[in-house]
């Protein structure tokens, strides 16, 4: 599907880096779709970065005052972007260690995309004692499975 938005960006090179974890979690509770961080070289050759924001319409007011009230930035630009999408659906699939939901992106019948949710495995990889990535791994083969037998019903 394709979805109307507002690409925020602002350049950063005055602020503590270790404050870019908590921007991007107030950025992401308050309704942002995506944020990025992009190291960038300005005018003088300074270090900065480019903070990007991906925002519904309605959300630019609200936006505008977080981003300036939250960073070092004095300014921003606003684009006006179309995001274009897969439709997928989430699902919840049992496996040995647990079960776990993984998101489906679909294109016609054909499935382009599999990939399990990242607390689903995280969560189950700390309790089992077990690498990220083989719960990863597993989750995604169980998925593919139980697409095939749904399928083939």
């Amino acid at each position: 599907g394709q979805e109307e938005v507002l690409l925020l960006e602002a350049n950063i090179d005055d602020m503590n880096p270790e404050f870019y974890d908590y921007l991007m979690d107030i950025f992401l509770q308050a309704g942002a779709l995506e944020v990025f961080f992009h190291p960038i070289h300005m005018k003088k050759n300074r270090p900065a970065v480019l903070l990007k924001l991906l925002i519904k319409p309605g959300q630019l007011e609200e936006f505008t005052h977080l981003l300036l009230a939250e960073s070092s930035s004095i300014g921003l630009r606003v684009y006006p972007a179309a995001k274009l999408m897969l439709p997928y659906k989430i699902i919840s699939v049992e496996t040995k260690l647990g079960t776990a939901r993984v998101k489906v992106a679909v294109s016609g019948e054909c499935i382009r995309n599999i990939s399990p949710e990242y607390e689903d495995c995280r969560q189950i990889a700390q309790e089992r004692k077990m690498p990220l990535k083989e719960v990863y791994d597993l989750v995604k083969g169980e998925a593919y499975r139980f697409l095939q037998r749904k399928d083939r019903s």
